[in-house]
């Protein structure tokens, strides 16, 4: 069944080819835009998850971590609280270097102690050891042409010099650069202030109790659980829901191009359907050799799109440098086993119709009819 199902996908090779291509080029757009946003999602939750953080503390009306600011004296208040076991203060920022890249910067008060938290490894160089030292990630460095050593200008005035290159498995931490939370405060021109506190408490089942203190007690603030963070930033929300309008949309898209194709095909195989239906071939057969057909194409359009992907993330880190510290190495194997299982079900929803319509005729009036 496979082969004649091959050899009639061959019969009308301009539209098969059509068919095939307009399938690459959807899947690989959902490819291309999920693996932003759902690598960006688990970046971020599990960095939150990572080692016992429960609670994240943040500006109430901050719409990005970067316009979030929290004054030093919040910050000791808190740090009296003896239900936290530790509050770690962040600060996050931007920064354009030397008329190139917009930089983010983070600022850590004691990198020794979450560096694990964050996933980073130092690759070359050392930890801070005196002011005006800076790490750099590997993407940073790769796209700047950046080593050890060398001196970057973090806007005007602003010389750091390298003194560690590292990896992280968080995308936009890779792409960033990672200060002393002092030195980080007198870059960014907010000196006393944080952007974000990250709590652990002795006891989690306290979790919920503290928040609510904390919402009380400093109505400028938002304390929220730490996996809930991303929904409280309307710009990592839109991301996210863009992602699923897009997964949406190429759903639509998809079975669109192929029912149009197997609707086509199932009125011109009417006779078709007739002759073998005449040889001894069951109704359900015949629709499973057409569902087949589409299972085909949009499988090959799944593969194909999943493969087009690669090179278009190359493409757009090369043409929009901007983001490209928002964007994955490579596409995650799940994304295709995702593709795969869309590819499925478009092919049964989109072939099962046109196959049923081409079946309904009796034998005598299928081998009568003409397209």
């Amino acid at each position: 069944m496979f082969r004649y199902a091959f050899r009639n996908l061959l019969r009308s090779p301009l539209r098969s080819l059509f068919t095939l291509v307009s399938i690459i080029t959807i899947m690989a757009l959902y490819v291309l835009l999920q693996s932003v946003t759902s690598t960006f999602e688990q970046e971020l939750e599990r960095l939150f998850s990572h080692d016992g953080v429960e609670i994240i503390v943040q500006s109430r009306y901050a719409a990005t971590p970067v316009t979030s600011s929290i004054k030093a004296e919040i910050v000791d208040r808190l740090r009296s609280d003896e239900r936290i076991a530790a509050l770690e203060p962040l600060i996050v920022g931007r920064k354009r270097v030397a008329n190139r890249a917009s930089l983010f910067i983070f600022g850590i008060d004691d990198l020794a102690r979450v560096q694990s938290r964050l996933g980073m490894h130092l690759r070359d160089g050392h930890l801070f050891h005196q002011p005006n030292e800076e790490l750099v990630g590997e993407k940073t460095a790769q796209k700047l042409g950046l080593k050890l050593g060398d001196m970057l200008t973090l806007g005007e005035g602003e010389h750091m010099r390298i003194a560690g290159l590292f990896g992280s498995w968080l995308q936009f931490l890779d792409a960033a650069v990672v200060l002393p939370l002092a030195e980080a405060q007198r870059v960014l021109g907010k000196s006393a202030e944080v952007s974000l506190l990250l709590l652990r408490l002795h006891q989690n089942e306290e979790a919920s109790e503290v928040m609510e203190a904390i919402n009380r007690d400093f109505p400028e603030l938002t304390a929220v659980d730490a996996l809930s963070l991303p929904d409280q930033f309307g710009a990592i929300k839109t991301l996210y829901r863009f992602g699923e309008i897009v997964a949406i949309l190429t759903l639509i898209m998809s079975f669109a191009v192929m029912f149009n194709t197997f609707l086509l095909s199932g009125l011109e195989r009417t006779r078709e359907a007739g002759i073998l239906s005449a040889i001894g071939w069951s109704r359900g057969r015949i629709v499973m050799l057409m569902v087949l057909e589409a299972a085909m194409l949009c499988i090959g359009g799944a593969v194909g799109g999943f493969l087009l992907a690669f090179p278009l993330l190359m493409l757009l880190e090369q043409s929009f440098g901007e983001v490209y510290m928002y964007l994955p190495d490579a596409p995650s194997l799940f994304l295709l086993w995702h593709a795969l299982g869309m590819a499925v079900v478009i092919a049964l929803l989109s072939a099962l119709y046109p196959a049923l319509y081409a079946t309904r005729l009796a034998v005598a009036e299928a081998l009568r009819y003409e397209s």
